[in-house]
């Protein structure tokens, strides 16, 4: 059975800038980046000849940790990260204070793909406040405030 969220894994084109954007985002500090290459690395990927950075931050009030991996071999290519391509996906975080979370990130240079919180204004989420940010390599992350699961 499964026991619940052990971590969310997320590849990035280089593990320094993702774990600094991830820093600021969470206020957590990264633990130091590994490179890995043991045995057992190549036969969870499936790449024979893996070699890995990686850089894990606590996920604030959760017992989740976010694990940022750079890929070193095999080589790495870009895909086209626009949230609406098939097998894209995004990490979602809650906050106390969208405005705030917004303004701290603006003064940082990172600012939301609508230029402010948006708002729920029908069904389940109404009245939820969400927002949309670009990280390093074009990673969606949501922020979202008074969401209801």
């Amino acid at each position: 059975m499964i026991k619940g969220v052990d971590h969310i894994g997320i590849t990035v084109p280089d593990v320094t800038a993702a774990a600094a954007f991830f820093e600021l985002l969470l206020g957590s500090r990264p633990r130091p980046a590994e490179t890995l290459s043991y045995a057992h690395i190549a036969g969870i990927t499936g790449y024979p000849d893996a070699v890995i950075r990686v850089a894990i931050l606590p996920v604030p009030s959760s017992t989740v940790v976010l694990e940022l991996i750079e890929y070193l071999e095999p080589p790495t290519a870009t895909v086209d990260m626009e949230t609406f391509n098939v097998g894209n996906s995004h990490v979602a975080f809650g906050v106390d204070d969208l405005d705030a979370a917004l303004q701290r990130l603006a003064a940082a240079g990172v600012h939301s793909r609508s230029g402010g919180p948006v708002e729920a204004l029908e069904g389940s989420l109404a009245g939820a406040r969400f927002a949309y940010i670009r990280g390093p390599g074009g990673i969606t992350v949501e922020l979202c405030e008074g969401t209801r699961w």
